[in-house]
């Protein structure tokens, strides 16, 4: 399998569009599509396309080559649909095993818009998502293919030792940049999902972060929970928390904002350890008369604009550390 630098259609809006188009280039050049059968190579015919589809070009292409490469995809895209439409139940479970991680999601949309499912067995579907439980996160965003085997998926999320972080991404998890789109089959009742949520609690180390949402989640139509789930959550919210302390290396980690009344200078920081201390003179605000004083504290000393006169305070994704992509906070 050729899993490494595959050619990978992520937005329109992607920085690394062109780089990807200059693999695509190379690609398009040496394609002899006769010889193209596997569905991990298709399926990446098909990211190509769909950077042509939104009309993303390499600026140092002609037309010429943009109308041969444009036929490359499209006739690549028809070989890959008549594989799709060609799966049965004898081979769709070898396909799954055989994906490369870069095409789930690919893998699953087309399996959803040419109804693919409708050739594939409950049993099958069944047996492959017990072989392979992380494709759930791509199935549950297909519509069509939830409908048709809703009652398979309502069987396996009950049984799911990660079903109830799904849900929880998707109903209590505050979304930043990465938010759940996920669709959960009409048969999963409100009563299921208290289930699923009440047994994740019963896990040996289940996230704290997710036990804690739990803990604080309110009632919706999209989850209820009874006080006895609430309660097992708070309960084994502090043990984690408990356990945490005990076995690991905790470290202090924040900052204070304080006023001082016999500062002379507008702020002093300090770093002790890896907690900030912002100290403002207090003599040094009651100054301020105008309102371009006022303006320039945020400035200078608040800091929250830049040279530039922006707002340094929007939260970009390629700006979030790993630590802070790893906490999750509620919507309650």
């Amino acid at each position: 399998m050729k899993e490494h630098n595959r050619i990978v259609f992520y937005s329109i809006y992607d920085g690394a569009s062109g780089y990807q188009l200059r693999k695509a280039e190379i690609f398009l050049q040496h394609l002899d599509l006769e010889q193209v059968s596997d569905l991990n190579d298709l399926l990446e015919i098909h990211q190509i396309k769909l950077y042509f589809d939104n009309t993303m070009f390499l600026t140092t292409w002609d037309e010429q080559t943009k109308v041969r490469f444009m036929e490359q995809a499209d006739m690549g895209f028809q070989k890959l649909r008549k594989l799709l439409l060609g799966i049965s139940d004898e081979n769709f479970i070898q396909l799954v095993t055989n994906l490369e991680f870069s095409f789930r999601s690919s893998f699953w949309y087309m399996f959803n818009y040419l109804q693919v499912y409708r050739r594939i067995g409950a049993n099958s579907f069944s047996a492959a998502l017990q072989q392979h439980p992380h494709h759930i996160s791509y199935i549950l965003e297909q519509f069509n293919t939830i409908q048709h085997y809703e009652q398979e998926l309502r069987q396996f999320l009950i049984g799911y030792e990660k079903a109830a972080e799904l849900l929880l991404a998707r109903f209590e998890q505050r979304g930043r940049f990465n938010e759940s789109k996920a669709i959960f089959p009409k048969a999963l009742t409100l009563a299921d999902r208290e289930q699923i949520l009440s047994a994740y609690l019963d896990q040996e180390r289940p996230n704290l972060n997710y036990v804690r949402l739990i803990e604080h989640s309110k009632n919706s139509g999209h989850l209820e929970l009874s006080n006895k789930v609430r309660l097992k959550a708070k309960q084994k919210s502090a043990a984690i928390n408990s356990q945490v302390l005990a076995e690991g290396n905790p470290k202090k980690i924040g900052v204070e904002v304080s006023l001082n009344s016999d500062q002379q200078e507008p702020v002093v920081v300090k770093q002790e350890g890896l907690v900030t201390k912002i100290v403002y003179s207090t003599a040094y605000l009651d100054n301020i008369t105008t309102d371009v004083q006022l303006f320039l504290l945020f400035r200078n000393l608040f800091e929250f604009v830049d040279n530039n006169w922006l707002v340094t305070l929007v939260s970009k994704a390629d700006q979030i550390s790993v630590l802070e992509r790893t906490l999750i906070t509620s919507k309650n």
